[in-house]
């Protein structure tokens, strides 16, 4: 929440907050599936980000794509945009059905830094900007339009960005200089020194040590940079209906 200001003060000072609040799944692309279907991973199945118990392929095969939130919402006279990042193993090649508008990228291992405008491949491979920005001007340019037609259709909207994901080195140039100075702040549990209670994939892990410790503190420093702009991108979600 430091590096969201816009969050902070225009969704949560004028809503609620929940002090306990869970995840169905921590992994990306079982909690997507968990979103997209309104239930737990052992109902839809997804084990692993992957396949064969995870990713895009086994939510159409399991036919899983075909019965969404998003149809749901479109018999009931919404229309349902999707723009971002969809499932792991997406290749951009087509356009899931229920969706009105869509503007997903492919999975990072697909070639060509490819996205789908409504079904077309696009590629930006070598083009200059970054995912978060091409995200914002296709939701500006989506709900500029939709808010400023006569009809009062309702609509969804789904912004999944990327940001803040894995070492989240992927923000814009001019967020570089941003939160310089900002510290790592670790809890009690980082580097502990006994964690003989801890998996055992933990207990196989090497103490970071001090000659390691500026690299987690740059990733932090890059965390709160993409989250600031994913806050920025959201603050002119918001600027715009209030507008309208």
């Amino acid at each position: 929440m430091m590096a969201m200001p816009e969050i902070r003060e225009r969704v949560r000072d004028r809503g609620m907050t929940l002090p306990n609040a869970y995840v169905s799944e921590s992994l990306c692309c079982l909690s997507r599936a968990s979103i997209l279907r309104g239930q737990y991973p052992h109902n839809t199945r997804f084990m692993r980000n992957g396949p064969p118990d995870g990713g895009v392929q086994t939510f159409r095969a399991t036919g899983d794509e075909d019965n969404t939130v998003a149809h749901w919402l479109n018999r009931q006279g919404y229309s349902t945009v999707l723009i971002g990042k969809y499932m792991n193993g997406y290749d951009a090649s087509y356009k899931p059905p229920g969706w009105d508008y869509w503007y997903a990228k492919a999975d990072a291992s697909t070639p060509g830094e490819k996205v789908s405008e409504n079904g077309h491949a696009v590629g930006f491979a070598g083009n200059a900007g970054n995912w978060d920005d091409r995200f914002k001007t296709m939701t500006m340019r989506y709900l500029d339009r939709k808010t400023d037609q006569a009809s009062d259709e309702p609509f969804a909207l789904f912004f999944w960005t990327g940001q803040p994901h894995l070492l989240a080195g992927d923000y814009a140039e001019r967020y570089a200089n941003m939160y310089s100075h900002a510290s790592l702040n670790p809890k009690p549990s980082f580097d502990e020194g006994d964690v003989s209670d801890k998996p055992l994939w933990v207990r196989n892990l090497g103490r970071i040590g001090d000659h390691n410790r500026d690299q987690p503190r740059q990733w932090r420093r890059n965390q709160l940079r993409s989250a600031r702009q994913v806050d920025d991108t959201r603050g002119a979600m918001l600027d715009l209906l209030k507008k309208r």
